[in-house]
């Protein structure tokens, strides 16, 4: 089906995150011509280019090559738990700039912590975002509950 070619994957998952495609083709290391080729179908991304690509795309070959399954699955679910735990550590580093900046006398560093303050409140919509069904688990609670609990040392 030409729905599920490989050439229709490229482009959907290029469109998905809103890049040109000059911006991929240098992301991936090959010139707008070939990266055009790809997303028409006159050429297939060499095994190198599809890591690349599922690099900048934030997904598994599999995809690409609409190999989908137990495997596929698995993968998604780590894909999202990486992703996960790399906003979950932006978020405290963004939080515990902000408690140590907050009560300043400097005017400047209280803009600074209120800056942090912002920026962790954008991770945390992220880390929301990055929640599906494998990962109810995890009790979110709010950005405020967050930096009570850091205030009181329990995070």
């Amino acid at each position: 089906m030409e729905e599920d070619s490989i050439r229709v994957r490229i482009k959907k998952a290029r469109l998905a995150l809103g890049m040109s495609s000059k911006e991929v083709a240098e992301e991936i290391g090959v010139s707008p011509v070939t990266y055009s080729r790809y997303e028409t179908g006159k050429r297939t991304p060499t095994i190198k280019h599809f890591f690349e690509l599922s690099n900048v795309f934030n997904c598994t070959i599999d995809y690409f090559l609409h190999i989908e399954g137990e495997h596929f699955e698995i993968e998604r679910k780590m894909r999202d738990l990486r992703a996960y735990l790399y906003l979950k550590e932006n978020l405290i580093n963004a939080v515990r700039t902000y408690l140590s900046n907050v009560n300043s006398d400097d005017k400047m560093e209280r803009e600074v912590a209120n800056s942090y303050l912002d920026y962790a409140k954008k991770e945390f919509v992220q880390m929301k975002e990055y929640r599906n069904e494998w990962l109810d688990i995890i009790d979110f609670g709010t950005i405020d509950e967050i930096i009570k609990d850091f205030k009181k040392g329990k995070a």
